[in-house]
């Protein structure tokens, strides 16, 4: 399984909050030409989001796009929160600085 991450770094409008436009950056994994996860962080670094596809969670698909957004140069601000869940759990876990 050969997942590809790809970052945007260029700040565009994403629907993530209730259907509202958030300004955001975004990693995406992608495996055999579909998308199977998505971390977005808000352009003021304030906030993230973070979903992978049910069948490849607990495989490394969110670690694999932190390291993207890191070597993008994308991390959230200190005193960051998260807007769902699954973001807060996996980004305690990490170090961003």
């Amino acid at each position: 399984m050969t997942i590809t991450y790809v970052a945007t770094p260029e700040p565009a409008d994403y629907p993530l909050l209730a259907g509202r436009l958030v300004r955001a950056t975004r990693v995406q994994a992608w495996l055999d030409g579909k998308v199977i996860g998505s971390l977005y962080l808000d352009s003021d670094g304030l906030h993230v989001s973070l979903s992978v596809h049910p069948k490849y969670r607990r495989q490394g698909v969110a670690t694999g796009m932190f390291y993207a957004a890191k070597e993008a140069g994308l991390k959230p601000r200190k005193g960051a929160r998260n807007i769902n869940a699954a973001a807060q759990a996996w980004a305690d876990t990490l170090d961003w600085s």
